[in-house]
């Protein structure tokens, strides 16, 4: 049986310009395209109105949009009534017309506007007779009102209200749109604004510049008259700088903590903001002779300690916003930590004066901390060069570290100058020989502290060595070890040389202890993250996969970065590529519970968007807030198409095999767990066969030596060039040209996927043995058999006798369990499309009275028909000529 089916064109009943409900969509269209062509606010809405009056045929067009806070509709644009927007009339919600539109959220007509009631004068003044409005609804929500007028009388039709409603529908959305955007390009720009403060408060670091420039700074922002800065002494607030209220610093103006308006900031640790200073009989009353309106304070908190209060004041009454305040928190979390910096670098200043006596010592010192420090991991190379700058700093002819052996409870070299104690492999049992003494003792050792010195080390003797100065390496009351220093003449080691070696042996003792807790930390996140990387790829019919994964220099903590491959129903694949924000260990464990989580998701099924939506409250929900960025693709190697979600993550590039390179960049979120609430949005598109696929981590593409955008753009640039390379040769030529040879400061993980490339005569598939995989069979055959220019009844016929086949190695060849099955079709030189599916598996004979007449379907539609069972499996073997082909040949 066949089925033919078609869509028959309809002629219009008259001409199209002649026809006014044609008018009215050409109309509304052109609303539509208004709402799509304008960002910003103000723009869009007056935009929409002029069309909107067009449309209507009226004098007069006005928005009033939604106070939630208040429930009052607030006149926000207007055509023809702008004095309703200069007077900022405001509806209450369920009064008037406007409030009736909004409370009922239906479409209301006044035929004769004195006969209503009708709440704003204006509309009375301007001498409207009718009125027709509509409410703006988003997603069930109202957020305002659409009304239209008109200085004659109107009978509006209900065509009319639909119109409008339907404009007002678009305008919702365009108004909510715009309103995002909005806030976007608002937060961006509070954003630059407070990286002004906070420039300021990186660039000075004497306490007294630092607030000048910073008042000024937030007076600006803030566009207030007054900014005060009160830090806590004891239980007081006292004032240490102010602009505009001079009188204060002047007085040396003090406020107990909890008193007054600047006390009680700093006693409930919360913004306060007072809109009327003189009617506040409670916290304005003491501000009242300074002649301030109103006012704003907040906390000053580092390290979760109040420091301070910084307060900004108008001289005018002001009502300062929910935006206002946030912004001042925002900038005094950074003032806090820079007048902490202040104060400290103050402290250490103060410090290096009082150390102006001992300059040498200090650099000395410097030297030692410099090698010591610079490095997280300790190896015999560092070790030996901090011993030679101990030997420099106490002039000495040998200096070594020797570490304890907790288990034997012997001190082994570890490094050496000027001796050979780590080629001899030199051992010192503790309470022996000199070191063994020092180690006993826990306390500093000189030679000429001691009447007889036991030497162990026969080097020593050896080497001449009579004159030792030893000091332990401790951390926490746990002995890490000993750290001495020799001369081959004789010398008395003076209590300087014993204290420089100390703080020597304190530096090199906190910096063993990290680089063994470190090398401990690193080796532990290193083999858990390898382990949660996947041991090696599944194959995926269709695909040819390769990955990378390239860690960080060995002095950078082990990164989040990770990736898998997941088989999914219907022959298509799971490709993720993610990257947790923090390092370490926690950073591998919460990347093994979001591979975890994602493999899950995924094999139930779940589109990308709603994975995304559940990684982000899983990370929500961890007991120490996490962030992550992650990229989710759902490959379709047969239907040559893909579904992608993105939180964050650096757009995927798509290599056709001519070396166009595309970067796909819809379908992006915030990273998870970034924000409490986020919807996450998916992008959808075609891939040609040989394109190849490419995830990537932002390692591949981040440098300090280098914007961002370059490194993009050297990605493109390379991609490109490599774009006909199988993913193998391509992920070897993209890690040599972008990641340094000695490795980059992040991880790098990237994933090519490449689509099996077909040519026009022939095509070949392995495909799962799973029922939803035959739509996407059927949508490959039918692009290929349009490409041989076969007819539609021609197509149809093979689909329909391929689908069959395929449905029945599906069906009938398996059983439970894992299993695939071959299409192979191509055309031949008599122009016959040739079709072979073959499965590993034996048909099972007919179940009921209606089964087993495919074969006779498929002998029907096919001009050649076989079918081949053997031990191996079963194979069907088609043809069908086409006719079009036939006559291209």
């Amino acid at each position: 049986a066949r089925c033919n089916t078609g869509v028959t064109d309809t002629a219009w009943p008259m001409a199209a310009s002649e026809d006014p409900s044609y008018t009215r969509l050409r109309h509304l269209q052109a609303i539509s395209e208004a709402a799509l062509a304008h960002l910003r606010f103000d723009e869009l809405l007056e935009e929409l109105l002029r069309r909107v009056s067009g449309v209507l045929s009226t004098d007069t067009a006005a928005v009033l949009l939604l106070d939630e806070t208040e429930n009052e509709l607030v006149a926000r644009a207007a055509k023809g009534l702008e004095e309703e927007v200069t007077a900022g009339v405001r509806i209450p919600v369920g009064r008037g017309f406007a409030g009736r539109i909004a409370a009922e959220r239906r479409t209301i007509t006044i035929p004769d506007v004195d006969h209503a009631e009708v709440l704003n004068p204006i509309l009375r003044e301007k001498g409207l007779r009718s009125l027709l409005g509509a409410p703006l609804l988003v997603e069930g929500r109202v957020i305002g009102v659409l009304h239209v007028g008109t200085l004659q009388p109107r009978d509006f039709t209900d065509e009319d209200a639909q119109l409008l409603q339907l404009a007002a529908d678009r305008m919702a959305v365009a108004i909510d749109h715009a309103r995002l955007y909005e806030s976007e390009r608002q937060a961006v720009e509070h954003l630059r604004r407070l990286e002004s403060v906070t420039e300021a408060a990186l660039s000075h670091l004497t306490l007294d510049e630092l607030l000048e420039v910073l008042l000024v700074r937030l007076r600006d922002l803030l566009a207030t008259d007054t900014v005060a800065v009160l830090l806590v002494r004891g239980d007081e607030l006292h004032t240490r700088a102010a602009l505009g209220l001079e009188e204060w610093q002047d007085r040396g103006l003090t406020v107990k903590v909890g008193e007054g308006f600047v006390g009680r900031v700093a006693g409930d640790r919360r913004p306060i903001a007072i809109e009327d200073v003189q009617g506040d009989r409670v916290l304005g009353g003491a501000l009242s002779d300074s002649g301030m309106a109103s006012v704003l304070g907040v906390p000053l908190i580092a390290a979760g300690t109040v420091i301070g209060v910084l307060s900004v004041g108008a001289w005018k009454r002001r009502r300062f916003t929910r935006e206002d305040i946030d912004l001042l928190v925002r900038a005094a979390d950074r003032i806090a930590t820079a007048i902490e910096n202040a104060r400290l670098y103050g402290a250490e200043r103060l410090a290096r004066a009082q150390a102006e006596r001992s300059a040498r010592r200090l650099e000395r010192m410097e030297s030692i901390t410099q090698v010591a420090f610079h490095h997280l991991s300790i190896d015999e190379d560092v070790l030996e060069q901090l011993l030679t700058r101990v030997r420099e700093v106490l002039d000495t002819d040998t200096a070594a570290v020797y570490e304890l052996d907790d288990e034997e409870q012997t001190l082994v070299a570890r490094a050496s100058k000027g001796s050979e104690d780590v080629e001899r492999g030199v051992r010192v049992p503790v309470g022996r020989g000199f070191a063994g003494l020092v180690a006993e003792r826990r306390e500093p050792v000189r030679s000429a502290d001691i009447e007889d010195l036991e030497l162990v080390s026969p080097l020593m003797r050896e080497q001449g060595i009579v004159s030792l100065v030893g000091v332990p390496l401790v951390v926490d009351d746990r002995l890490l070890g000993v750290l001495h220093a020799g001369t081959r003449e004789p010398r008395t080691f003076t209590g300087d040389d014993v204290a420089l070696l100390e703080l020597a042996a304190e530096r090199l003792a906190i910096a063993l202890d990290h680089s063994r807790m470190y090398e401990r930390e690193h080796a532990v996140a290193a083999t858990l993250q390898r382990s949660l990387l996947p041991e090696q790829l599944p194959v995926v019919s269709g695909t040819t996969i390769a990955t990378r994964y390239v860690p960080a220099v060995a002095d950078v903590e082990v990164g989040g970065d990770w990736y898998d491959v997941i088989p999914l129903a219907a022959g298509r694949v799971g490709l993720a590529m993610g990257d947790v924000v923090s390092r370490g260990v926690r950073a591998a464990s919460v990347m093994g519970q979001l591979r975890n989580a994602l493999r899950a998701y995924a094999l139930d099924g779940h589109p990308p968007a709603k994975v995304l939506e559940r990684l982000h409250g899983i990370l929500r929900t961890l007991e120490r807030r996490e962030m992550a960025t992650l990229a989710y693709m759902v490959l379709d190697p047969v239907a040559l198409s893909y579904t992608l979600a993105s939180a964050g993550h650096p757009p995927p590039l798509v290599l056709a095999p001519g070396g166009r390179v595309t970067l796909i960049e819809e379908g992006r979120g915030p990273p998870l767990g970034a924000v409490s609430e986020s919807l996450y949005v998916e992008t959808s598109g075609a891939l040609a066969p040989g394109a190849t696929v490419l995830l990537y981590t932002d390692g591949l593409v981040e440098r300090r030596d280098m914007w961002l955008d370059e490194g993009m753009e050297r990605l493109v640039v390379e991609a490109g060039a490599a774009a006909a390379a199988a993913p193998e040769e391509l992920l070897q030529r993209l890690v040599g040209a972008l990641v340094p040879d000695g490795g980059a400061q992040d991880d790098v993980a990237a994933l090519a996927v490449q689509l099996t490339p077909s040519g026009t005569d022939r095509i070949a598939l392995r495909l799962p043995a799973d029922p939803p995989v035959l739509s996407s069979l059927r949508r490959t055959l039918r692009g290929w058999l349009e490409t041989l220019g076969a007819t539609e009844l021609e197509a149809y016929d093979v689909l329909v006798a391929v689908t069959e086949a395929a449905a029945n190695a599906v069906e009938h060849a398996y059983g439970p369990g894992d299993a695939s099955f071959d299409v192979e079709a191509s055309v031949n030189d008599e122009a016959e499309v040739c079709v072979m599916v073959r499965d590993q598996g034996r048909w099972r004979p007919p179940r009921g009275h209606n089964r087993g007449r495919g074969t006779l379907l498929m002998q029907e539609l096919m001009d050649h028909f076989e079918v081949t069972t053997g031990e191996e499996g079963t194979e069907v073997r088609m043809r069908r000529r086409l006719q079009k082909v036939g006559a291209r040949v």
